[in-house]
């Protein structure tokens, strides 16, 4: 065959092979590109899926991470027990929420103020017979004891606990399903209420401080938020707040203030 036909003829069979992997080989490198970017966005989802469920776990531990303590007193003060409890609170240098009454001394009030305690509303009388015979008589008993507050320590407070607690039912002997009522009624004026989730127990007889120690640090529980619900008109209880301090302390808690934003711990 001569030299020049055979340049010829491979010439012309390169070029045929040239135009059969020019038709074959674009779509084979298509299909190539598809599946790799397919699987390129799936592998990115996955990550950010991953990356979005490790900042969420991240953020629920952080947010879990805290156990805290908010002490609460109702019914004071009382010119016996309150001043020792302040005593207690002032050497462990930790602060307390109370929930005051009318029926105490008034310098009280006002040393638990200064002293960087918080100070809560609990009726005027604590007459349930009173207090929840009516709406009205109800908030009327609540700003009494509001204007007191503000005369002794110029604070107006918007914590609010109910006596009873929200979920209490001896209400409905004096007006039937009132709490159904109170209880917006306190948000619409500016308040927040508060009941408790851990509690000493102490509003039956107690003969030793053994009572409420052990009832709190049994109810207590790490990673969130624990109002503790005492009275300090009882001697049991107060005799008891220095060992549940430091147990809490030994635990790993810290103490707080309750105020509107904190977490209210409502029965209803």
């Amino acid at each position: 065959m001569p030299i020049k036909f055979r340049s010829l003829l491979i010439t012309s069979i390169t070029a045929l092979l040239a135009c059969l992997l020019f038709l074959i080989y674009p779509h084979i490198v298509t299909s190539h590109d598809v599946v790799s970017k397919a699987l390129a966005r799936k592998q990115s989802a996955a990550q950010s899926s991953s990356a979005l469920a490790a900042s969420a776990a991240a953020a629920s531990s952080k947010q879990n991470s805290d156990s805290v303590i908010y002490l609460t007193f109702d019914d004071g003060p009382n010119a016996t027990t309150t001043p020792q409890l302040l005593q207690t609170l002032k050497t462990k240098q930790v602060k307390a929420t109370f929930f005051v009454t009318g029926n105490g001394p008034d310098n009280l009030i006002k040393q638990e103020y200064d002293e960087g305690n918080r100070i809560g509303l609990h009726t005027y009388t604590h007459n349930y017979a009173e207090v929840y015979s009516s709406i009205d008589n109800y908030f009327n008993d609540l700003e009494r004891i509001n204007e007191r507050v503000i005369a002794i320590t110029g604070y107006h407070s918007k914590l609010v606990r109910v006596p009873g607690g929200s979920a209490n039912t001896i209400s409905n002997s004096y007006s039937p399903n009132i709490m159904s009522y109170i209880l917006p009624e306190i948000r619409n004026r500016g308040y927040q209420y508060f009941d408790w989730n851990v509690s000493a127990g102490d509003g039956s007889v107690q003969t030793n401080s053994d009572q409420p120690y052990n009832s709190v640090i049994s109810e207590l529980q790490p990673h969130r938020d624990n109002v503790v619900l005492m009275h300090d008109t009882k001697q049991t209880s107060v005799d008891a707040v220095g060992r549940i301090i430091d147990y809490a302390n030994q635990n790993g808690y810290r103490f707080a203030l309750l105020d509107t934003n904190s977490y209210p711990a409502q029965q209803r």
